[in-house]
């Protein structure tokens, strides 16, 4: 199964809006290449996907859906109000255990340069409101700020957010808003640090997941 998210390089909006690829232009794009059993929210780059076996729910975010509900500003990232409620009443109304994968993590201090998100807050207080009804959330998976780490904002109904570093080898830049244990792993371009990327596997009945690193920085574990 194959499912792709974008992120905020993928749209043209550094380019002051000159032409801009649209909500319904990544559609047509990224429906190519995922599978047919994702449920979405009309044409949207959100959705969710189903592992019957397992019992998990995969919600896939789209920090992108600007183009009418969050405003005119080109370079504003995050979730508009109909993504949210759709989260809320849709993605989360499942008695599964939930993953989300996001480009970016809902929470402010872990995020790069501690950028805040449109309905970032609103969007950690649905998904905290699911774990305090009972729900289990194994993780919101997200990349964007080239370091790894894995916080948690709440000891209350909170849920970890995993950052996984950049593939790209040059990406090795840090930043002072780094959270405090966040790892910019060591690259070298010809080795096997020029890579990086994460195999997670899932164990809903002990709950636990392991993060298996290929290439550059090291697996990672939690509970």
């Amino acid at each position: 199964n194959s499912f792709m998210l974008t992120g905020n390089h993928d749209t043209n909006e550094y380019k002051d809006g000159i032409e801009r690829i649209s909500v319904a232009e990544r559609y047509a794009l990224l429906a190519r290449h995922t599978n047919t059993k994702v449920t979405r929210n009309g044409v949207s780059n959100y959705g969710y996907y189903d592992i019957d076996t397992l019992k998990i729910r995969v919600i896939m975010l789209d920090i992108l859906d600007n183009d009418s509900a969050i405003g005119n500003d080109l370079t504003t990232q995050g979730y508009s109000d109909t993504q949210l409620a759709w989260v809320r009443d849709v993605a989360l109304d499942t008695n599964y255990q939930v993953m989300f994968f996001s480009h970016c993590c809902v929470t402010t201090e872990f995020n790069y340069n501690n950028s805040p998100l449109v309905n970032g807050v609103q969007l950690r207080t649905v998904i905290e409101n699911f774990i305090a009804d009972g729900g289990v959330v194994v993780g919101m998976f997200h990349g964007h700020t080239h370091w790894d780490y894995i916080g948690k904002h709440s000891d209350i109904n909170g849920f970890y957010e995993i950052s996984t570093a950049s593939a790209n080898h040059k990406k090795t830049d840090t930043s002072a808003s780094m959270p405090s244990g966040a790892v910019v792993p060591a690259r070298a371009k010809n080795t096997v640090t020029q890579e990086l990327w994460d195999l997670v596997i899932v164990k809903p009945i002990s709950r636990t997941v392991k993060i298996v690193r290929f290439g550059a920085g090291e697996d990672r574990q939690f509970s």
